[in-house]
């Protein structure tokens, strides 16, 4: 007997539509095609969070220090903490395939990059650096009230098809940039999500 294929009811697109609305989701993708326009858009402060992302940092981090500075802006740059549990360092260099020490040394040229981006545009008021001491299951780019989510995979490095996620605030609950940003916000009450120095 063969399987009877039906299609996508115009209620249930009706409430599928609904639902996204609530999300707050605007688009899917993969972070491969993510267009990096909008970090020379100037729309809002800036909040960048992965476990270290020294590629990203190595190419966009002065041009965002110095759009900071021009623009009035303000830059967050989350990175695993250096200080963070030796077993959550293992888990992480595992993941990358590397070793501990090798993880702890891409972690502070990451910071120094800031650091330097920053000092260099004459704007360190104008970065803040956190470090981070838990697994998260994703990383994100915001700007404004708008965000990037990327989904972390078992195999880390930033290749193949990533899934994700363009969203907007909703100031509701449901919407998954309200929903990162309260993730977040609990990571600092609860002390596992800490400042680290500019200067240095």
């Amino acid at each position: 007997m063969g399987i009877r294929r039906t299609g996508i009811g115009s209620s249930r697109l009706t409430g599928l539509t609904k639902n996204l609305l609530e999300s707050g989701i605007v688009r899917m993708s993969s972070y491969r095609d993510i267009d990096w326009s909008f970090l020379r858009s100037g729309e809002g402060d800036v909040d960048l969070f992965f476990t270290y992302g020294k590629t990203f940092a190595t190419t966009h981090a002065s041009e965002l220090m110095e759009s900071a500075v021009r623009d009035g802006r303000h830059i967050r740059v989350t990175v695993l903490h250096p200080d963070a549990p030796t077993d959550l360092k293992i888990v992480y260099a595992l993941s990358f395939k590397i070793d501990v020490a090798e993880l702890d040394r891409r972690v502070d040229d990451v910071v120094t990059l800031w650091r330097e981006a920053a000092h260099s545009a004459h704007g360190a008021e104008r970065l803040t650096l956190e470090g981070i001491k838990t697994v998260l299951p994703y990383t994100f780019y915001r700007w404004g009230n708008n965000m990037w989510v990327v989904l972390n995979v078992a195999g880390q490095g930033r290749v193949g098809k990533i899934p994700a996620v363009l969203c907007s605030r909703t100031g509701r609950d449901t919407g998954l940039f309200d929903w990162v940003q309260t993730d977040i916000g609990n990571c600092r009450t609860q002390g596992i999500l800490t400042n680290l120095e500019v200067t240095s």
